[in-house]
């Protein structure tokens, strides 16, 4: 059957299931890239897939590396991270294990235990090590503990954070220290009220001068036009035992578990799952094609407006094949030879209303200071996400064979999106308070060599 729905510059599975990113890093001069990975679909036990890079446009991809294969981790090798420190790859993650029984799996009957291992080149490994058991988290969190996140400060300071869930339903961060990266002591507990039951896949780091605190929280309840999604990924910016108010990563219908590293250039970037957990709406790459969910485009993130800006990395430039410049006409339909493109639209004042079509039938506009996207029957269920923009001079569109990331203000809206038999990427000026181009880049696809 003819693939209908496959990426061209995203990464995702042969076949099965994929999700969250792990064990991000820059090592011996390439870019690693972990990832959950089920190669026999959604059911079976997950592992680490693998891809390497050096330059973000030329892959190599070894299949799963890490397997649920010890006593520790048997009914899953789950998500964690990467530390690079004393000439080795060092990653630790989450080992899940059910137990035989009538149990709940959250408040009892589950181990969440933290595993270690290394390695000098991603595919051969040290033998895994135990490090942390649910005897080691405090006495009011439920069995759910997981998703460790580790860096190094100063000479001999390591730091952990790893998402909880107490036995009173609220979500936390727990705050680790290590001199020698095998013995933890519990620092400090970051909690918010109201911010859901479990906090997932917790990242900390500095940018800007600001600290921050990422995480995914489940349970949290949807206010107006934010905090749409079933499940959220965001921020708080952290001043001593304060949160700010959480702010969302990506305000379209699928974005969780990222992990943010550092460049040897000195840019942090962020790569998230271009999907979710337990959605109402269709994925038919599953059912059609065997694989379903794939890895966002890369960006980079800064401290811009007071907010975490987003822009896709610099090194996707390399590839366009093309360029071509055209100034839409209101109501006039462009069709470009390739769905496969970044299309970047410049208003040549800021805009503060407009209404676009792109595609088959997705719509952005900006009204009375809220900009939105909608999604039509190719959505499969994905119908409409919005968030607060007064104004733009631009939008940036990355538009793959099934999904579309808008760049705007530094804020991104990401949707999987599903037609049949897309070849041709259109685009509409319904209306525009402003004269507007269109420059349009058709992409190639990425360059993966399986290793085997």
């Amino acid at each position: 059957m003819e693939k209908n729905y496959r990426q061209q510059y995203h990464l995702m599975p042969e076949t099965g299931f994929m999700n969250d990113p792990n064990g991000l890093c820059f090592y011996n001069g390439e870019y690693h890239i972990f990832h959950q990975y089920a190669p026999k679909g959604l059911k079976a036990e997950r592992g680490w897939g693998y891809f390497t890079t050096k330059d973000f446009v030329n892959y190599k991809n070894y299949g799963m590396v890490i397997f649920p294969d010890s006593r520790w981790d048997k009914h899953g090798s789950y998500s964690g991270s990467a530390l690079v420190d004393d000439g080795e790859m060092e990653l630790f993650y989450t080992g899940n294990v059910k137990q035989p029984g009538d149990y709940d799996y959250i408040y009892s009957g589950r181990e969440h235990n933290i595993i270690y291992l290394k390695s000098k080149d991603g595919v051969n490994f040290s033998e895994k090590e135990l490090l942390m058991t649910n005897d080691d988290y405090p006495e009011n969190c439920s069995c759910h503990v997981r998703d460790p996140k580790v860096w190094k400060e100063g000479e001999n300071l390591y730091k952990m954070i790893l998402g909880a869930r107490t036995r009173d339903d609220i979500g936390e961060a727990l705050l680790y220290s290590s001199n020698d990266k095998k013995h933890w002591i519990l620092e400090k507990t970051f909690t918010k009220p109201d911010l859901g039951y479990m906090w997932e896949c917790p990242d900390f780091f500095e940018i800007g001068g600001k600290t921050v605190l990422a995480f995914c929280p489940q349970g949290v309840d949807s206010k107006g036009i934010e905090y749409n999604n079933i499940f959220q990924s965001g921020y708080c910016f952290v001043d001593g035992e304060n949160l700010s108010k959480f702010t969302e990563f990506d305000r379209g219908f699928e974005f969780y578990a990222p992990q943010t590293f550092l460049a040897p250039d000195g840019r942090r970037i962020i790569i998230g799952w271009f999907g979710l957990p337990d959605v109402p709406y269709g994925n038919p790459s599953e059912e059609k094609e065997n694989w379903i969910h794939c890895l966002t485009i890369p960006r980079t993130l800064e401290f811009k407006e007071n907010k975490l800006w987003q822009e896709p990395i610099e090194e996707l430039k390399k590839l366009r094949t093309e360029e071509i410049t055209v100034k839409l006409e209101h109501g006039k339909t462009n069709i470009f030879p390739k769905v496969q493109c970044e299309a970047l639209l410049k208003f040549e004042n800021k805009s503060e209303s407009f209404d676009i079509s792109l595609r088959k039938d997705i719509n952005i506009s900006l009204k009375n200071g809220i900009f939105t996207l909608k999604m039509g029957d190719s959505g499969f269920g994905r119908t409409e996400r919005s968030c607060h923009i007064d104004c733009t001079d631009s939008v940036r569109i990355f538009s793959d064979t099934s999904s579309v990331e808008i760049f705007v203000n530094g804020e991104v809206f990401s949707s999987r999106v599903y037609e049949e038999n897309t070849e041709k990427f259109s685009i509409i000026l319904n209306s525009s308070s402003e004269l507007c181009n269109l420059t349009y880049y058709p992409l190639r696809s990425f360059e993966i060599t399986k290793i085997s």
